[in-house]
């Protein structure tokens, strides 16, 4: 008793119970290969139309769950479907290995999912790193080439200045254009992707906001916006979020953000400015 779960049935319902230490899960499968799951504890949802699996999670006491579960059955029947009658162990572990190996596919695309999309974001991330130090790196390139002798920049010779500025735009664009299929936004050390703005939606659902590429938490240029719709996740106590791309951007949104950061863009200007300035007196 201490190693085993003890596996219960409903013959009435056509319903298995399995009890364990998280709580317990009650199955019942139908002749079209519908197959319901209720679970009284936090467990990822499932609601596959084409697999026809369906499980409903939430933490409550099992009597409530027990409950809820006969509804759902007795709702099923008296839409047409016909409950599998004959049970046995066998079907149990057949409805219980169909479960793990649906969560299982899951979790492999959620992985495989996460690693393209870090991997996406680390890209846009060292793309406009890049495009920012080769924009600092311009100012004593430039001044090589004024003063090729000087101390400060007599070892610049590469790359040159062409390069550098067919570089610098052609990072930013590589960063904007993946940052149109990033999923979630994402930084590292300041730079990358963030949404800015919080406007309400014309239909009064969600609210609009923006996704720039950040530098330092500066927006630096617009990628998309979307529209954000809070949702009710079954099995979980916390909202999810819903991100719907609109077809242009809000433009209104944008000069509000760049309004905002207005005092950002001029200190970054400045910082470029001086660092000019430091390299020509240097060499002068």
């Amino acid at each position: 008793m201490t190693i085993f779960n003890v596996v219960m049935a409903s013959r009435e319902y056509a319903t298995y119970a399995g009890p364990f230490g998280l709580g317990a899960k009650f199955y019942t499968s139908f002749t079209d290969g519908s197959c319901i799951i209720s679970a009284n504890f936090e467990t990822p949802a499932i609601n596959d139309e084409k697999e026809k699996l369906y499980k409903f999670a939430r933490t409550e006491s099992l009597a409530s769950t027990w409950a809820g579960h006969k509804k759902w059955v007795g709702k099923l029947c008296s839409e047409g479907k016909q409950k599998v009658e004959h049970l046995s162990f066998a079907d149990y572990l057949t409805l219980i290995q169909r479960e793990d190996n649906y969560m299982l596919r899951i979790k492999n695309r959620t992985v495989l999912g996460d690693a393209g999309s870090m991997f996406n974001s680390t890209i846009i991330s060292a793309s406009l790193f890049a495009a920012v130090a080769l924009m600092f790196w311009f100012l004593p390139r430039l001044v090589h080439s004024l003063y090729p002798s000087c101390w400060f920049v007599r070892d610049a010779d590469k790359p040159s200045l062409l390069i550098i500025l067919l570089l610098i735009p052609a990072l930013l664009a590589l960063s904007w254009f993946l940052a149109r299929f990033q999923q979630t936004p994402f930084t590292v050390d300041g730079v990358g992707t963030r949404f800015f703005g919080q406007s309400p939606s014309a239909d009064s659902s969600g609210y609009i906001s923006t996704k720039w590429l950040v530098v330092v938490l500066l927006p630096l240029i617009p990628v998309r916006s979307y529209r954000i719709i809070e949702e009710d996740v079954p099995g979980q106590r916390q909202a999810g979020y819903s991100m719907r791309p609109l077809e242009k951007l809000h433009w209104e949104q944008i000069r509000e953000t760049v309004w905002r950061s207005t005092l950002r863009y001029i200190i970054f200007v400045l910082l470029l400015a001086s660092f000019g300035i430091w390299a020509f007196r240097e060499c002068m």
